[in-house]
């Protein structure tokens, strides 16, 4: 049975048959596995249980008639990238942080999206409004931890060549040497699915955000912004695409 698989009961909500595939995925997830075809296999059949578990109309023809009618013109798709479009990848995690999704179903949101989400006041008959102001308040300060993290990491990965001096010999070979690992990893994240198209909205992003702090003028600075907000959305829709 496809709850056995995910070792949810019949009865597990969305969020838990959604947090048991995840789970379990990550543990059998063929970048963790290489060369393990039994991983392989139970991956790719943690993917098709939850594709027919995770839709609701699916889960409600596989209750009632099997299998066989739920997963009835299941479109195919590789069960890596089903994965990384829901959860995204670790590969790209020191550039972009994680996705939300996988931040709320490892529990790190969880008591923001509950305050979030349990907003009535049965007594008053209304929303409560300092439950939903600091809800609002710790999410962004989740955001901001994100964003200071990716802003550390990128410095300790500048580090090396940032120090460097144009007068010490070894220069010119340490740089050489940072270049090269550079572009192994790159070449390693663009084997991933949506690597190239990943690899090019966070280089433009990146890029864009510097124009952004160096520009001379406001002007320059809104022209960048307003740049970036139309490209991030093309570039979405071109992933999702």
């Amino acid at each position: 049975a496809l709850y056995d698989l995910l070792g949810v009961a019949p009865e597990a909500t969305d969020a838990e048959i959604r947090k048991a595939f995840y789970k379990q995925s990550l543990t059998l997830h063929p970048d963790k596995n290489p060369d393990n075809p039994e991983a392989t296999a139970k991956f790719q059949a943690l993917s098709e249980a939850y594709r027919v578990l995770g839709d609701e109309e699916r889960r409600r023809s596989y209750d009632q008639h099997g299998q066989d009618s739920a997963a009835a013109g299941l479109p195919k798709i590789e069960p890596v990238v089903f994965f990384a479009a829901l959860f995204g990848s670790h590969h790209f995690e020191p550039f972009v942080g994680r996705l939300r999704l996988a931040q709320e179903i490892d529990g790190d949101l969880e008591f923001l999206i509950r305050d979030a989400t349990m907003t009535l006041d049965e007594d008053a008959g209304g929303l409560d409004l300092l439950k939903v102001h600091r809800a609002h308040k710790q999410l962004q300060k989740v955001e901001c931890v994100r964003q200071v993290q990716l802003a550390v990491d990128l410095a300790r990965r500048l580090e090396p060549v940032a120090t460097l001096s144009d007068e010490d010999a070894a220069a010119g070979e340490a740089s050489a040497k940072w270049e090269a690992e550079q572009n192994a990893e790159v070449d390693k994240m663009a084997k991933t699915p949506c690597g190239p198209e990943m690899l090019y909205l966070i280089g433009w992003i990146y890029a864009n955000r510097a124009r952004q702090f160096f520009a001379g003028s406001m002007l320059t600075r809104i022209v960048a912004q307003v740049e970036g907000s139309l490209h991030l959305a093309q570039s979405k829709a071109a992933l999702a695409g």
